[in-house]
């Protein structure tokens, strides 16, 4: 209900602020947030130094992903591509039998518990040169890891 993107500007002393930017992951991810932070750098950058910029046109828009979306949709592809997994995956999804802290209930109820970390600099730069070594994303090898986990628990695959 509230707004999708927030700035503010914090002043923490009379040479030093910070810029804080809020915004829902469905107005950017993580390509579109490096594009963000570059124009917002080069803008403050050019703003400080009291020369004007003008950012270039993106090539391409939202509105243009979204023609995009529904020309796909229009020509079939996405129930080929739903048929393909459910060809892949087959019909029946088992359930994970990893070890539970209370009875799993008899009705599915997609509720659960969270649990956040922050990962070290030196453990964030490992993560980032392995998957970069691999030609991959952090998120691919981290989702990676955490299926070899749930495999080494389970032993299901």
């Amino acid at each position: 209900n509230g707004p999708l993107l927030r700035v503010t500007l914090l002043r923490l002393d009379e040479e030093e602020h910070q810029l804080l930017i809020t915004l829902h992951h469905i107005i950017a991810d993580g390509w579109s947030l490096n594009v963000l932070i570059d124009e917002f750098s080069r803008l403050y950058a050019s703003a400080v130094q009291g020369q004007p910029l003008e950012l270039a046109p993106l090539p391409l828009r939202y509105a243009d992903f979204g023609q995009w979306q529904r020309e796909w949709l229009a020509n079939g592809e996405a129930e080929r591509q739903l048929d393909y997994w459910k060809q892949q995956l087959g019909d029946e999804q088992p359930t994970l039998e990893l070890s539970t802290d209370r009875p799993r209930s008899a009705r599915q109820q997609h509720s659960a518990s969270r649990y956040s970390l922050r990962l070290s600099a030196e453990l964030s730069a490992a993560v980032r040169n392995t998957a970069q070594a691999w030609q991959s994303t952090s998120f691919m090898l981290l989702l990676a890891g955490f299926q070899a986990l749930l495999h080494r628990y389970s032993g299901q695959t």
